[in-house]
């Protein structure tokens, strides 16, 4: 969220114009990541980070549907939601890690750490013998994740979610020609010292 490739700037002109939410599947979910999250999540890579590691924040999902009522009731609008149809390509959920990542991921707390595939170039032994526990793991997707939504109990923080990301959009809802200023400004305020070349991943579109 507060990106170029987000929808809310979307809904935000659409509601300010007093025309309809449009929406493509009221199912479709996407990772919820506000531009804190992400300056956090840089500065935690840099921190943790050996070479060749990918981290990935355990970040909540929110249907499209939850996103623009969420918007709605912010803005105390009555704007109609017109779904439209999945449009070519687009993805009912995304996927931030293959469950043969999720095999071998470190578990950080609020972050996934991947170490970079140190195997040599004998893969004969790999065509032999399989990996069960891979066979067990299903893939980190905007379905299986924890559930953002205004309708429960954790509706407080999914408010200042979106609050914290429409700071980002001006009147217009087009995203603030300042945002590259406002995340510098937040990584100085968290002090981030990079220590490695590690990597960090949201892999995808967020709303």
């Amino acid at each position: 969220m507060g990106s170029r490739g987000s929808v809310i700037p979307l809904f935000i002109s659409q509601i300010l114009a007093g025309e309809s939410l449009t929406i493509t599947d009221p199912h479709m979910t996407r990772f919820m990541m506000s531009i804190d999250d992400a300056v956090d999540l840089v500065v935690y890579a840099f921190e943790h980070g050996n070479p060749g590691d990918v981290f990935v924040q355990k970040a909540p999902a929110a249907t499209i549907e939850t996103l623009a009522r969420a918007l709605k009731k912010l803005f105390k609008a009555d704007n109609e939601i017109r779904v439209i149809g999945t449009r070519h390509g687009e993805k009912l959920f995304e996927t931030l890690l293959t469950r043969e990542e999720m095999a071998k991921a470190e578990d950080m707390g609020e972050y996934y750490r991947i170490s970079s595939d140190v195997r040599d170039l004998n893969y004969a032994c790999y065509f032999t013998e399989g990996e069960l526990k891979v066979s067990c793991q299903e893939d980190y997707n905007s379905h299986n994740t924890r559930t953002a939504s205004f309708l429960h109990r954790d509706g407080a923080g999914f408010y200042a979610l979106i609050m914290g990301s429409i700071l980002f959009y001006d009147v217009h809802g087009q995203p603030r020609t300042d945002n590259c200023e406002r995340v510098l400004w937040a990584l100085v305020r968290r002090g981030g010292r990079a220590a490695g070349p590690a990597q960090t991943s949201s892999r995808d579109d967020n709303m």
